[in-house]
């Protein structure tokens, strides 16, 4: 072919005391037949230089130095002489490049390989090499960088038994990592690094990794059915929830939900009042002004109640303090307490306090920490703290929540809702649920009811103690104690961890129940259905605002089963308001994802090219349309950005590098300006000239490594 542009380089250099050595480099031109025909190019110097030159030559039509006409292939020509005497010329770094400027020399990487050694070589641009020894298996066993010099080794060994798995790595320092697998599968299962701390990996009979175990101990847990991942658990104890359809499509998932129950039992003050100190149930005076709460049903921000403390500073105490039932500490646990708040002050300085008690063996208060403090009039907010170890007093065995009113310059009122104490470091939203984990109880856990068909039991859950039921012989389930009023203009969210254990029939799941004013029974809305043999993992049920039945007037959630011999297990139940669930919708052919609503329920909405995936169009949840066209090889060609104005248009270059972009009026030849991107002979970017024509030019060492920018 005829090469139109072309510019050379190269570097060269003389012994300092020879004066009539001469230096060439051009480039012989050939035809078809590999007959010669011209040199063209020619850079010729007598001399001695006492470092590297730099030379470069423009080879181009209709110059001296143009190429002869039929010409098809070149070489490029070096050479030294010297008619009188003796010397020496060097050349290195000769770049032969298409474009209108030299640019940076660079080269890339060279490779050699010994086949009878099982060795092969690298050389960077630099010239440094990297040997590479490899086993009969072509696993590498060493890797040395710059074996003449530094000498840098790394070591590799493999097992003899189970192929192509590393038993240990040593780096240069001699610091050795060590890895173990199943002898039948090939998992690995530890890795033991030089400070013998070690991360261990367990998977199941299809080899899907089921738990991984980091070396502070922080665990992360996976469950599936079939290929599919249907939930993660992370080390803060945090889980996510996926649904697939029939053809293995994600139809579904959660956000990550927290996995810690709540401590607090009647968290919202929803139970029986007690009647010796009219207090709600596991609440009770603690100090300062006696008989100043009542239950509140005008203020609330869950359920139908809230807890009301007035003070005043006419009061014998201008203060009251309550506090929870106790809780036993886990001493290396972290914990987070939080609530809804609302100060009223009608005068003076009215001060709404949350916090918890330290408390020793004997319950016997040693210290406060934690404590929050609302002392303006506000209407409900959430506070939130976080509880380390280190925060309680020595010998605190048991803490309990205080709830605190005081004004001592006048009179207010307090307001406490959704109080929540977690073992846990994340903060997760409110649980309407209490005794959620099944913690707690006598003979079955507090708040729940047992299903009425086949065998219910208080047996080990996920973390800690779940509720099972067997050989059930009707659809029926493990029932929260309470119904909840329902409000149709909020979305609420359910769910929980099931597992299932030879169960005969798809008939475990979870399900919301719809009641009447006189609580009986509507219908309700179903999570997807379990059957078999799976590990745990979360099941959720989401209920959008305005969906239940128009005569809906309470809620319940239920841990249902059906006519099936065989076992489901269920732990971990949370049900809050709001949404939790990303949708996602397909196409006709069930492939491409075209529509995503997520958990606030905004939709963004795509049209897909069938065969190739492309994104014609994406509708923005405000229905702002983004337009794309492709070419023949799936590259975006032109994207149109919402509204008329504008049209983004990309042309690349033969190696696929995008080399123009081109802002356009739509409909039109008019340019708004261009971008322009050069590349070397590595495809590393050399240079960008802007829309008002400035230039950025990059260099780089040989090996590609970048060295400068050079901006406008």
């Amino acid at each position: 072919r005829y090469i139109k542009n072309l510019y050379f380089k190269w570097l060269c250099e003389r012994e300092p005391d020879v004066w009539y050595t001469n230096y060439v480099i051009s480039l012989l031109a050939y035809d078809g037949s590999n007959n010669y025909l011209d040199e063209v190019g020619r850079s010729s110097e007598t001399g001695t230089f006492d470092d590297w030159r730099t030379v470069s030559k423009k080879i181009a039509p209709g110059t001296s130095d143009a190429l002869p006409a039929g010409t098809k292939t070149v070489y490029v020509k070096v050479g030294t002489s010297n008619a009188s005497g003796s010397g020496t010329s060097w050349f290195d770094g000769i770049q032969f490049e298409e474009g209108a400027t030299a640019t940076s020399f660079v080269c890339g990487s060279q490779f050699t390989i010994n086949p009878s050694g099982t060795q092969s070589a690298r050389y960077d641009g630099d010239g440094r090499k990297h040997l590479y020894t490899m086993n009969s298996s072509q696993n590498i066993t060493k890797y040395q960088q710059d074996p003449a010099g530094l000498n840098l080794t790394e070591s590799y060994t493999w097992d003899t038994t189970i192929p192509n798995t590393m038993t240990s790595y040593t780096n240069p320092e001699g610091k050795i990592w060590k890895y173990k697998y199943e002898p039948e599968k090939g998992n690995l299962i530890t890795i033991t690094d030089p400070q013998n701390k070690t991360q261990s990996f367990s998977w199941d009979s299809k080899s899907n990794l089921t738990s991984y175990i980091g070396k502070k101990g922080e665990n992360y847990n996976y469950s599936y059915e079939g290929i599919d991942n249907l939930t993660s658990r992370d080390p803060n104890y945090t889980s996510q929830a996926k649904e697939y359809d029939n053809l293995k499509n994600l139809k579904k998932e959660t956000n990550a939900l927290g996995l810690a129950a709540n401590e607090i039992k009647n968290s919202s003050f929803e139970n029986d009042i007690d009647t010796d100190d009219h207090l709600p149930e596991f609440f009770d005076p603690n100090a300062g002004q006696q008989n100043t709460w009542s239950v509140d049903s005008s203020q609330k921000v869950f359920g139908n109640k809230s807890l009301k403390v007035t003070a005043s500073s006419g009061n014998t105490d201008f203060y009251t303090v309550i506090h929870s039932d106790g809780i036993i500490r886990n001493q290396n646990a972290d914990y987070v307490l939080s609530g809804y708040l609302k100060n009223v002050t009608t005068s003076g300085q009215q001060s709404t306090v949350l916090s918890v008690l330290a408390c020793d063996s004997s319950w016997n208060v040693i210290g406060e920490v934690g404590r929050m403090t609302l002392t303006t009039s506000s209407d409900w907010q959430r506070w939130s703290t976080v509880l380390k170890p280190a925060d309680f007093p020595s010998g605190t065995n048991g803490i309990r929540v205080k709830l605190g009113a005081s004004n001592s310059t006048g009179s207010g009122t307090s307001y406490f809702d959704a109080i929540q104490l977690q073992e846990n470091p994340v903060d997760t939203a409110y649980n309407l649920v209490d005794n959620s984990s099944f913690e707690r109880g006598d003979y079955f856990p507090y708040y729940w009811n047992k299903s009425t068909v086949g065998i219910t039991r208080w047996s080990t859950g996920y973390s800690g103690a779940g509720v099972s039921i067997e050989n059930a012989t009707l659809f029926d389930g493990v029932r929260y104690k309470y119904y909840f009023p329902y409000d149709r203009n909020k979305d609420y969210a359910f769910t929980a961890f099931a597992k299932t254990e030879n169960l005969s029939a798809k008939v475990a799941h979870i399900k919301i129940e719809f009641y009447d004013a006189n609580k009986n029974f509507i219908n309700g809305l179903t999570s997807e259905m379990l059957q078999g043999n799976t590990e745990w993992h979360r099941l959720s049920v989401q209920l959008s605002k305005n969906q239940a039945p128009t005569n809906t007037v309470y809620i319940r959630p239920v841990l249902m089963t059906g006519n099936a011999t065989g076992k489901v297990s269920f732990d971990n139940v949370r049900f809050q308001e709001g949404r939790i669930t990303t949708d996602y919708g397909y196409e006709s052919t069930n492939t491409w994802v075209n529509k995503v609503t997520d958990p606030l329920g905004y939709i963004t909405s795509y049209v897909i090219e069938p065969k190739s995936g492309n994104v014609l169009t994406k509708t923005a949840p405000n229905g702002d349309v983004t337009e794309y066209t492709y070419d023949s090889m799936d590259r975006v060609l032109t994207t149109k950005p919402p509204g008329n104005d504008l049209l983004v248009s990309y042309h690349y270059d033969a190696n696929g590098n995008s080399d123009t972009v081109t802002l356009k009026k739509p409909g039109t030849t008019e340019e708004y300006g261009h971008t322009t991107y050069v590349y070397n002979g590595l495809d590393l970017m050399e240079s960008v000239i802007n829309p008002l024509n400035g230039t950025t030019t990059y260099a780089y060492t040989p090996s590609g490594l970048l060295q400068q920018i050079n901006t406008p």
